[in-house]
């Protein structure tokens, strides 16, 4: 016996032929919905492929930043260290 039939039989009694026909088909609905709007694992795969790709990039990116301040800093660090080179190495 299938569960819709059980379910109806044991509501039947105590809601009415009618309700218990307006409950089932409301249970159906919503289920018929939720396969509807759940997720597959094709769908899984398409967002984990364009998380990782929206991640690589990022990373890409920050590694350029970081890169370009690690030489601004070093650049800035020999200025300083001309200036009081030439500072101090003058008698």
């Amino acid at each position: 016996m299938s569960k819709t039939i059980e379910s109806y039989n044991l509501l039947k009694d105590k809601l009415g032929e009618e309700a218990t026909k307006a409950v089932i088909d409301t249970f159906d609905e919503v289920s018929e919905n939720a396969k509807k709007e759940a997720a597959t694992k094709a769908d899984l795969q398409v967002l984990k492929t364009e998380i990782e790709a929206r991640f690589d990039a990022k990373l890409s990116e920050l590694k350029a930043d970081i890169l370009k301040w690690t030489f601004l800093f070093w650049i800035g660090q020999l200025a300083a260290m001309t200036a009081l080179f030439r500072y101090f190495g003058k008698p």
